[in-house]
């Protein structure tokens, strides 16, 4: 994390305006004047003008009010983007980005006012759906994507290079990906946005999903986590559906899954799930929340065929 070395004095509180202005992360450490912090061999290595403010950013040093604010906006540009929405798909990227401590932009993509149809969208995800990444010019879309991307640029939260622990990264990653995911949200759908309960429909989501929900349950069971005894990127993909199962599902079900409940509870009260299910607050970005007939047209775009029929 950014480490800003400041004061109360006007030099040190633009760059704590900007730090804010740009929603930065940052560990703020005192440099008191009056006590002579400014003189400590500590201090002097990182800056030898014995003046606050000092930023230390991943290994870079920078000193000078203005060279600070420089350097802020040099890091804006190349600053990674996050394209978002508080669906479960998004919100564990944002877990992901929370827990690694990296820094973002959080755009927002309302979907039920069509952001994601827009050219500009569809010019970084041509599947228009959310979330996205833009990383220093590498694009990145579909959930899982983007959480082994950013697991194996950073280092973090994922298995050592065996082609053990890899061949376990894998299959359950895409298991989430192609089971998890899918069937949780077509469940979703048939139970409570459907134009019309088709019985057939939901006894097969709902089935599919309880049976994924206890494939999960049974490997918690032996495991603390879904590879073994270290936290990854595998039950942070799991907390974005598993967290959701009363509506997935029903109420219980959930606690019914024991081992899975004890896994989301434990996420559920990281420091680092708080600040992404808060990202939209944070950013003062106000999501459409009724589902009206624009909403609908929007979300819904394959309906439109039935009118013809």
């Amino acid at each position: 994390m950014l480490k800003f070395y400041y004061n109360t004095g006007p030099n040190p509180m633009k760059v704590a305006l900007c730090l804010e202005e740009m929603g930065l992360q940052y560990e703020a450490v005192p440099v008191d004047t009056r006590k002579g912090d400014q003189h400590t061999s500590s201090y002097l290595e990182i800056n030898p003008n014995a003046k606050a403010p000092t930023i230390v950013d991943d290994g870079n040093v920078v000193f000078d009010s203005n060279a600070i604010l420089l350097y802020f906006n040099l890091m804006e540009k190349k600053m990674l983007k996050f394209y978002y929405n508080t669906g479960p798909n998004p919100m564990k990227v944002a877990l992901c980005l929370e827990e690694m401590g990296l820094q973002y932009e959080a755009v927002p993509v309302d979907t039920r006012k069509g952001d994601k149809h827009t050219s500009s969208y569809l010019e970084i995800n041509p599947n228009a759906k959310a979330p996205t990444i833009v990383d220093d010019g590498n694009i990145v879309f579909d959930s899982n994507a983007i959480l082994l991307y950013l697991a194996e640029k950073t280092g973090k939260f994922i298995t050592d290079n065996t082609p053990k622990s890899k061949a376990d990264l894998y299959s359950w990653l895409m298991f989430i990906a192609t089971g998890i995911g899918p069937y949780s949200g077509q469940s979703v759908h048939f139970q409570h946005m459907a134009p019309e309960k088709l019985k057939y429909a939901i006894n097969r989501y709902v089935y599919e999903a309880e049976r994924h929900y206890d494939i999960l349950d049974k490997r918690l069971a032996q495991n603390k986590y879904m590879l073994g005894d270290t936290y990854t990127i595998v039950d942070m993909c799991v907390w974005g559906w598993a967290r959701m199962l009363p509506k997935v599902i029903g109420e219980g079900e959930l606690e019914k899954r024991v081992n899975l409940h004890r896994l989301m509870t434990e996420i559920n009260n990281r420091p680092a799930s708080q600040r992404a299910l808060n990202i939209n607050v944070s950013n003062n970005h106000n999501f459409k929340v009724e589902i009206d007939e624009e909403a609908s047209k929007h979300m819904f775009p394959q309906n439109e065929r039935l009118k013809n029929i």
